[in-house]
């Protein structure tokens, strides 16, 4: 997070030189403490210290306002809060040049997984509510939401088989986002978000399929299972869940990447997991 008002400011003015996008992480440090897990009701049943929604909100205010004074581009990374999607959404009205991206996990998983201090469950910005996660949802739908990223952070095992409040955050996404999102989303609301709208954001060349271009497509369903990973790092929230996409084949940079029929993920040092375009995943995994 940018935390220095000022800097975020001047970051503003001179990235308009280059036509710059300035990507600020809504998080205020000081409002969020040492908070580990959403304040709420199960935050405070399970004797939790908790982070408020609020550390998010402030912190995309401020950046708005910020916006509104210098002109430019804003891009705030994996919003989690209904207030946020409220307060991007009135900016957009109001002609601003703001967009933002959601992670997958937001879109599917609540603090209600937190029950059994599951490690596997600690994100950042950390799970919230079941009307938080429904706002996002619409979000998505109404185009207030301009992308979905897995927020691809894997996390050694030996970090996460501790104590819920000394497990490091952060979780893996790759292998889940497309069918997951699809459980709670039509395909129609959301394929611009993990496709064409990254790319078009960050100032990248569309991708598509025609004669003679280069053949980025990767189509999959399956349930994904923790064993099906052939990844040291097990973490994986709500494993075994049906989903509806089968990793059937693959072509990366015109080059067939053919996959076992029985379920199997590759993750190797280019992931082609996730659906077609699948040279959206570079975005996917980092905003």
């Amino acid at each position: 997070p940018i935390a220095h008002d000022n800097l975020m400011k001047v970051a503003l003015l001179y990235a308009q030189n280059c036509d710059g996008l300035v990507l600020s992480v809504p998080k205020n440090k000081s409002i969020a403490g040492e908070g580990i897990a959403h304040e709420g009701v199960h935050s405070t049943k399970l004797g939790l210290k908790g982070i408020p929604a609020l550390a998010e909100e402030l912190q995309i205010v401020r950046d708005l306002f910020l916006l509104e004074y210098t002109g430019g581009k804003l891009h705030i990374p994996t919003i989690s809060s209904a207030k946020s999607v409220d307060l991007i959404k009135e900016a957009k009205k109001n002609g601003l040049q703001v967009s933002c991206s959601v992670a997958a996990h937001h879109l599917t998983l609540t603090d209600n997984e937190l029950h059994e201090f599951d490690s596997n469950f600690k994100t950042n910005p950390p799970l919230r509510t079941n009307a938080d996660c429904k706002a996002l949802q619409k979000g998505v739908r109404t185009g207030v939401i301009d992308i979905i990223t897995s927020d691809h952070d894997p996390i050694d095992i030996e970090y996460k088989k501790v104590e819920f409040s000394e497990a490091k955050d952060g979780t893996i996404g790759l292998e889940s986002l497309f069918g997951a999102v699809n459980l709670v989303l039509p395909l129609e609301d959301f394929i611009e978000s993990i496709t064409s709208k990254p790319r078009a954001i960050f100032g990248l060349d569309p991708i598509t399929i025609a004669e003679g271009k280069i053949a980025e497509i990767s189509l999959q369903a399956f349930i994904l299972h923790q064993n099906h990973l052939r990844i040291k790092i097990r973490p994986v929230p709500a494993p075994n869940i049906k989903m509806k996409s089968n990793n059937c084949n693959a072509l990366v940079n015109n080059k067939a990447k053919a996959a076992e029929a029985k379920n199997k993920i590759t993750v190797d040092k280019r992931p082609t997991f996730t659906f077609c375009f699948s040279v959206a995943v570079g975005l996917i995994c980092c905003v």
